[in-house]
């Protein structure tokens, strides 16, 4: 009996040992333990498998300098810096390293970091660009998912804010231009009496170029920076089309006279297409000679250049709408 107590505290000790070995700080135990800081306070219900990547730019709306929190304007999650957290200040001859103490309140920051769970982010590394070209609020890739030309205002598939723009906001985008025919191949010119439409199909190959609301299309991935309006609103400060439209658009141009104009519902048609034409707020409505127009300065039987991008059905964006000679 008394052989029998000895193996059991013997064998009771060991676990104990390694019970307190396992849950030591460089040792967690379990997949859900939580992780520390470099002050030892545990953040709840974050795991240290790793997760998705992330890369974003933001404005620091509220810090905690002992626990190594961020929350940045617009965004929902909180950021942590890593115990080895690479954080530095850009400046003129490149970076600098800088003390985690050295951010504050409204600095504009770029953080590289791992997305764990319940929307935390674990900083691998922080940029504090306080003090460089940095006038907006937080930036973004994104696809547009929704889009209203006449308001406009756009929505992309992962934030729930609407995106709207005002006479500042800049839009540019990657565009080349390749002519051809929907009935022929390699842009071939049809021959007399052909009946094939000119299409101008947008490539992501050249120079950036100046764009207007009206060539934002859905399924565009844009490169966004915005400015905080309200929890519902952001406000473009520049938005970049990174592929501009996908290869397998492409935006119908065609000179045709009007059929019709409706200048309270913005929709005209035009004869020999079955085009029904949506003329929104950006379209560009020309004279002959470039001078800028509204849509009650068209008429029908007036002879047109049109460009516009194919929606559903027979409905075509305008995207420009000039007048020509007959």
């Amino acid at each position: 009996m008394k052989r029998f107590w000895t193996i059991f505290g013997l064998l009771a000790l060991a676990t104990l040992v390694a019970m307190i070995g396992g849950c030591s700080r460089d040792n967690s135990v379990g997949p859900t333990s939580s992780l520390s800081d470099n002050t030892g306070w545990a953040i709840p219900s974050m795991v240290s498998a790793p997760g998705d990547s992330v890369q974003f730019e933001a404005r620091v709306r509220t810090m905690d300098q002992n626990r190594l929190m961020l929350v940045f304007m617009g965004m929902n999650d909180t950021v942590v810096a890593a115990h080895n957290c690479e954080i530095v200040r850009l400046n003129n001859t490149g970076e600098t390293p800088i003390p985690f103490t050295d951010i504050h309140n409204g600095d504009s920051l770029k953080i590289n970091g791992v997305k764990q769970q319940n929307q935390y982010i674990l900083a691998y590394k922080i940029q504090n660009y306080t003090g460089e070209c940095f006038n907006y609020d937080l930036s973004f890739r994104d696809t547009i998912i929704s889009i209203d030309y006449d308001a406009q205002t756009f929505t992309v598939a992962n934030r729930s804010e609407v995106i709207t723009i005002d006479e500042n906001t800049a839009i540019w985008g990657t565009i080349t231009h390749q002519i051809g025919y929907d009935n022929h191949i390699n842009g071939d010119t049809p021959g007399s009496g052909s009946t094939g439409k000119m299409i101008y199909q947008f490539m992501s190959s050249a120079k950036d170029t100046t764009l207007t609301f009206a060539d934002l299309a859905i399924g565009d991935v844009v490169e966004i920076k915005a400015n905080v309006v309200d929890e519902a609103t952001l406000l473009a400060v520049k938005i970049k089309i990174a592929n501009c439209l996908d290869p397998q658009q492409v935006c119908t141009q065609f000179t045709a006279p009007l059929a019709s104009v409706d200048v309270d519902a913005k929709i005209v048609t035009w004869e020999g297409t079955a085009w029904i034409g949506l003329v929104c707020k950006g379209s560009q409505l020309l004279a002959a000679d470039g001078t800028e127009l509204t849509l009650a300065d068209f008429a029908p039987g007036e002879n047109v250049a049109v460009k516009g991008l194919p929606l559903t059905g027979d409905t075509l964006k305008v995207c420009k709408m000039q007048k020509v000679a007959n």
